[in-house]
């Protein structure tokens, strides 16, 4: 009996760590883009960038998952200007679009 109710503690205690938390590592990494609609005028856009990010946490699996996915981004802008082409020699409307997203995975 003493055999049985060791092993059945064991057991327990097995599947009692199996659930504990651990350290998880979140990496990110943002995209950030800008356009104009008139070719003419790209010069005047940001150029894009890629930044990384990495965040930890000690948290269970499924935690973990879901601390790391809310990280998660996607935006995005645009507005119109009048803008001047001297080469052209007349007034255009540009239309500069920017985004930035980021997506994340967890280590």
């Amino acid at each position: 009996m003493k055999k049985l109710l060791s092993i059945a503690a064991a057991g327990l205690m097995m599947a009692g760590l199996s659930s504990c938390s651990k350290s998880y590592t979140c990496d990110c990494v943002e995209k950030y883009d800008q356009t104009a609609s008139d070719p003419a005028f790209e010069e005047y856009t940001w150029p894009g960038y890629t930044e990384t990010y990495s965040f930890t946490s000690s948290k269970k699996k499924k935690e973990s998952e879901d601390w790391c996915k809310s990280y998660e981004t996607e935006a995005s802008s645009s507005y119109t200007s009048t803008e001047y082409d001297y080469e052209k020699d007349r007034e255009v409307v540009v239309t500069y679009t920017e985004s930035a997203v980021t997506t994340c995975s967890l280590k």
